[in-house]
């Protein structure tokens, strides 16, 4: 009779705990194992639970009957909600989305925005200014080779482009001023390609560089004999140039050194066969330096010369043999970027340590939508000198700006006294007075040179 009370009473345990494990599965299509199906493990669970023995246990019963009996009811009971308890908290995880069904290692791999795709570990990419995101090259539009942006971010500037222009120009400053803060000679060399019709950002750029660039180098001035050194000048600055030549667009070198320094040309050091530019930096109570600045045409290039590595190694072996340190700058066209090294960027490495100088920028300096290279160098045979050196984006073109701070006190010109009119006090009824009681006639009849006099009596008594 108790074994037909127990069997209704288990059975309807059976069926909540089967309703219980399959409330707490997430509703899929498909399970990964059939052993995980809600309904496997709810009969499992069920019937592990409800389990019935009936046996007609004597009065007293034996060892051999206890061995035999079944887990107390109570104690399978507790068991098996305990089961049904992690169950359903593993359940409401998987719900959550909270943790993988078939976790692994993490692989961090990086997706290309533009073509969703992986970027392999040795594919080239590159990483837009604005939205931080990584391409890969040959994804990239032609605009990233100025821009330094990504097709999303370039399109969404253009309809407000001059603003963020200005924005981009004002974080280029605040960047390029944090780095020249302080002491030292400031070197900077950029591939300018054509200078004439980028004077203007160029003189800005300069200009708003509180701690001034000592030394501004430059290659690919595009410069020729119709333009004169006037319509290239800059406030503050004398200016040095070496053109190509010829009436076609490329090459040419050209220095702009702060009055403040004490400069002179170098010619003697200078190779008729390769684009150089020397000059000899001067202090007066300190050692001075050497800086040359050189241009290696591409190989695609008709001015392209085989015996360009012979003649630069003449000319920095000429420039150390005076004794002096010696700082080389330029663009060379020779990839040194790692894992890029081709027979001429074998061959400029090799003479550079032959010589004892120390190739300081390790950044690539032009990125285009099919490469990254390492083409615009900065070199030195006391390395110990140099307290700073690196890569700056300053769009003037496709190469990045390279610079490096020589350890030196440069000493600042002295304050000058200029003299200006102030027109707080100005009585234009009392200027006019003035004037009508100058003589005009004989101020006519009067010698060229001492018109003015009278004017410029009336003038200074405003």
């Amino acid at each position: 009779m108790a074994a037909m009370y127990e069997l209704p009473k288990r059975l309807i345990y059976f069926l909540v705990l089967l309703i219980v494990c399959v409330s707490f599965y997430p509703a899929k299509d498909g399970y990964v194992d059939k052993r995980s199906h809600p309904w496997n493990i709810g009969i499992s669970v069920a019937l592990n639970l409800t389990k019935i023995e009936i046996v007609d246990a004597p009065m007293r019963p034996t060892k051999t009957s206890i061995a035999k009996s079944a887990v107390p009811f109570d104690v399978k009971l507790v068991r098996s909600i305990k089961l049904v308890t992690q169950f359903a908290a593993v359940n409401v995880l998987i719900v959550c989305n909270d943790i993988d069904l078939n976790p692994g290692p993490a692989n961090e791999t990086l997706v290309c925005t533009a073509c969703l795709k992986p970027i392999g570990k040795n594919q080239p990419r590159a990483e837009c200014l604005r939205c931080k995101s990584v391409n890969h090259l040959k994804c990239l539009e032609s605009s990233f080779d100025i821009n330094r942006t990504c097709k999303q971010c370039f399109v969404g500037m253009n309809g407000n482009i001059n603003n963020d222009n200005d924005d981009y120009c004002s974080q280029v400053t605040t960047e390029m001023n944090d780095i020249f803060r302080g002491s030292g000679v400031k070197i900077v060399h950029q591939n300018i390609r054509s200078l004439l019709p980028k004077i203007d950002e160029l003189r800005l750029l300069i200009s708003s560089v509180q701690s001034k660039i000592d030394l501004f180098t430059l290659s690919e001035t595009w410069l020729t004999d119709d333009v004169a050194d006037s319509e290239v000048s800059i406030e503050g600055y004398t200016f040095h140039r070496r053109d190509r030549g010829s009436k076609e667009k490329g090459g040419g070198l050209g220095i702009y050194v702060r009055n403040d320094l004490s400069v002179s040309r170098r010619f003697d050091l200078e190779q008729s066969n390769i684009e150089s530019l020397w000059v000899e930096v001067n202090f007066p109570h300190s050692r001075g330096f050497l800086v040359g600045t050189f241009y290696q045409p591409p190989e695609s290039s008709r001015y392209y010369n085989d015996a360009f590595m012979d003649h630069f190694e003449d000319s920095a072996e000429k420039a150390i043999s005076n004794n002096k340190e010696v700082i080389l700058l330029g663009d060379f066209n020779c990839n040194l970027a790692k894992g890029s090294l081709n027979g001429n960027g074998k061959r400029l490495t090799s003479t550079l340590r032959s010589l004892g100088f120390c190739q300081l920028i390790k950044e690539v300096t032009r990125i285009t939508a099919w490469s990254a290279t390492l083409l615009d160098l900065i070199a030195t045979n006391n390395e110990r000198f140099i307290s700073k050196s690196g890569v700056l984006n300053a769009c003037l073109s496709d190469h990045d700006l390279v610079y490096c701070i020589r350890k030196m006190n440069c000493k600042r010109s002295s304050g000058q006294t200029k003299s200006f009119r102030n027109y707080v006090r100005y009585n234009s009824s009392a200027f006019c007075n003035d004037l009508r009681g100058i003589d005009w006639e004989k101020q006519m009849n009067s010698i060229l040179p001492e018109r003015p006099n009278a004017n410029l009596s009336v003038i200074d008594r405003m």
